[in-house]
């Protein structure tokens, strides 16, 4: 289920109630009613901290970071695997691309990567700083594997 989607059935949170209370069937022809599963996931979902309701320019930096380390491993599948073939720092590196200017991508960019994994936001900083700090945290989780 999509962010999107989640952040519009909460949205109208007292229309899925009543909807789930006079118990509509799954295939309802109603767009807005939501299968008792689904809404239950979600409820689930926002009790955990796994997904906010918050827009994006409403987080900080630490959330944003957060937000996006976990989308490089759900859509990226950059997971602790992953990472950890990653082990002469070019996790950092990549990192040090993001926070730093276009240039530099030339000289700190690992040369093992595939060059369509380095996805610039060049007209928005916070998203660059955030993919930064994303790959930091992935560092620091690498290392602290190794210990």
């Amino acid at each position: 289920m999509k962010n999107e989607d989640i952040k519009r059935i909460v949205k109208h949170a007292e229309q899925y109630d009543v909807a789930l209370r006079v118990n509509y069937p799954n295939g309802a022809s109603n767009p807005e009613t939501v299968p008792l599963l689904d809404f239950v996931e979600i409820i689930h979902a926002l009790k955990m901290n796994k997904i906010s309701m918050r827009n994006e320019d409403e987080l900080n930096g630490a959330e944003l970071i957060a937000n996006e380390r976990k989308r490089q491993i759900e859509e990226e599948s950059f997971d602790a695997t992953h990472d950890s073939r990653n082990n002469n720092q070019e996790l950092a590196y990549a990192a040090v691309c993001y926070a730093g200017r276009p240039f530099i991508k030339g000289y700190y960019w690992p040369s093992s990567w595939d060059s369509s994994w380095w996805k610039p936001s060049p007209n928005d900083r916070i998203k660059e700083l955030t993919k930064a700090g994303a790959l930091i945290a992935a560092e620091i989780d690498r290392l602290q594997r190794e210990k």
